[in-house]
C-alpha cells in the first residue's frame, strides 16, 4: 500500500485536544497510529520530529 496516497489528516486517524495557545509541530515521515494526545494549560509546545513512530500511546500533558 502506498502512503503517499492519503492526507496528512487520513494517516492520524487519532484524537488531539489542546488549550489555548497550545503550538504542535510535526514534521516529515512521522507515523501516529491509534493514538491520543492531550495538552492541557496554555503556551505549550510539542515538537515531533521526523522519522517518529507512536503507535497505540496515550500522551497526556497537563501544566497548570
Amino acid at each position: 500500500m502506498n502512503d503517499s496516497k492519503f492526507s496528512f489528516v487520513q494517516k492520524i486517524r487519532n484524537k488531539i485536544r489542546i488549550d489555548k495557545n497550545t503550538i504542535i509541530e510535526i514534521y516529515e515521515n512521522v507515523k501516529v497510529v491509534r493514538s491520543s494526545i492531550i495538552i492541557k494549560g496554555v503556551n505549550n509546545k510539542l515538537i515531533i520530529h521526523k522519522n517518529t513512530k507512536i503507535f497505540a500511546s496515550n500522551l497526556e500533558i497537563i501544566v497548570p
